[in-house]
């Protein structure tokens, strides 16, 4: 754990460690200096509703007219934080040029070119969003679940190795001893899939931010149906 220290008379002396009262008060100190996360841009939306019912934190843009998505969170598992990004981006992804114009009128009540100019001193780019990061290609196939789930650090593959040594990803064992934070997986036959540049999708596709979710959405399901060569039952959930 990373230890904080502050200049005494005496020296060094280790600061004590307490919880930040307020969210929005790192929302509100992120807001006025983005070099404290790592970005170079200005905010151009704050509590920023999607399409999804949900609301982005900060909306900032960086001078190629590229949008950042910043969610600040506190208490919370990033398996958690990391899916909520992602629905972020899902909705993100889809702004034209027009809807982020809208989009800073409505959220800040002045124009985008008079936000970007005062931050870089010329005009916005004439095409906005072009280059998102979040590179979605849509479903790439479906499969059965072979097993209840279980924390991921203690998950076997079919060789006998564990699932941690092979995919030695941080947020896999991160927290593996709270079980309200660990991360959980399950077995899972994979009956048909698609390379990437296979994905099925079409514009409005229904997505969630949940790696386990039901397709609520009929369109969705019957496109799935169709694509994946399916019958009426299965597919939906």
């Amino acid at each position: 754990m990373t230890r904080l220290f502050r200049i005494t008379e005496n020296g060094l002396a280790e600061s004590r460690r307490k919880p930040l009262d307020l969210e929005s008060r790192i929302e509100d100190w992120v807001a006025r200096d983005l070099s404290l996360v790592g970005v170079d841009g200005f905010v151009i939306g704050r509590q920023v509703a999607t399409d999804h019912g949900t609301r982005i934190d900060l909306l900032a843009m960086d001078e190629e007219g590229n949008l950042i998505i910043i969610e600040l969170k506190r208490d919370r598992s990033p398996r958690d934080i990391v899916g909520q990004v992602l629905d972020y981006a899902s909705w993100v992804r889809h702004l034209t040029t027009k809807d982020v114009h809208d989009l800073v009128r409505a959220t800040s009540g002045r124009s985008l070119q008079d936000l970007y100019r005062a931050r870089y001193g010329k005009a916005p780019p004439e095409t906005l969003n072009a280059s998102h990061q979040m590179k979605n290609k849509g479903y790439l196939g479906y499969g059965r679940v072979t097993t209840p789930k279980m924390p991921a650090s203690e998950f076997a593959l079919p060789s006998g190795d564990p699932l941690p040594q092979r995919l030695p990803a941080w947020y896999l064992t991160n927290d593996a001893g709270d079980p309200d934070l660990a991360s959980y997986v399950v077995g899972v036959e994979w009956i048909r899939t698609f390379d990437r540049d296979e994905a099925k999708t079409f514009s409005g596709i229904f997505a969630n931010q949940n790696v386990v979710c039901k397709i609520y959405d009929q369109q969705t399901a019957d496109f799935l149906r169709e694509q994946f060569g399916l019958g009426t039952e299965g597919a939906a959930e």
